[in-house]
């Protein structure tokens, strides 16, 4: 990590650590891609394709952001700042591995599995909490059951998850294996193969 790039900020009343944001970086003309969507004056041409998959890529993003904001309000005044984006880490680093397991990109799907890989850590991280506190004092009894609410909110996301990605397999065609493949095409042949060692009637003989 580079602290020359990092900046220090409030936040819910705490000093955090903030990387650059890309509003931080200075503008670069683009001159040859302004001229499809806008004037001469700068502005906007009518027709223009500017906003075209903005609403796309910003449903993509929602799930990312939830998941940081979920995690900042769940542990806010119970830990430090490096401990959120630890937990952060650990939940992305989760949804990515359940994604490969479920097997599709949708957002039907991202938006779920990334809840449930939220909500996994953090059940964790108060079933931890609880421990060190101790389960039968005030505070490790808060926390455990900060954990089990987690564990059912996990529990209900990766019930949706699934059910999307069934839902979403359903309207894809079926596709054969390699072994149905080859199973097929050694059906052809001896189909073919067959048809060649049919007799043949021998030609009738001219008048």
């Amino acid at each position: 990590m580079r602290p020359e790039l990092f900046t220090i900020e409030e936040s819910h009343g705490k000093a955090r650590l903030v990387g650059p944001r890309l509003s931080d970086l200075g503008t670069v003309p683009t001159d040859t891609e302004a001229r499809h969507d806008r004037g001469e004056r700068g502005r906007f041409l009518p027709g223009n394709k500017v906003a075209v998959g903005r609403t796309a890529r910003t449903a993509i993003r929602a799930p990312y952001r939830a998941a940081e904001q979920r995690i900042t309000d769940a542990v806010e005044g119970g830990a430090e700042p490096s401990d959120s984006d630890r937990l952060l880490a650990d939940a992305l680093a989760v949804f990515h591995a359940v994604r490969r397991e479920l097997g599709s990109s949708s957002a039907l799907v991202q938006g779920p599995a990334i809840a449930y890989a939220v909500e996994t850590i953090l059940a964790g991280y108060f079933t931890k909490a609880a421990a060190d506190a101790g389960f039968l004092t005030d505070d490790g009894m808060r926390f455990h059951d900060r954990a089990l609410a987690c564990e059912q909110a996990a529990s209900r996301a990766m019930t949706a998850a699934l059910a999307a990605t069934k839902a979403l397999a359903g309207r894809r065609k079926p596709q054969r294996t390699a072994l149905q493949v080859i199973d097929a095409v050694a059906q052809r042949e001896l189909d073919d193969a067959a048809d060649d060692d049919e007799p043949t009637e021998p030609p009738a003989p001219s008048a």
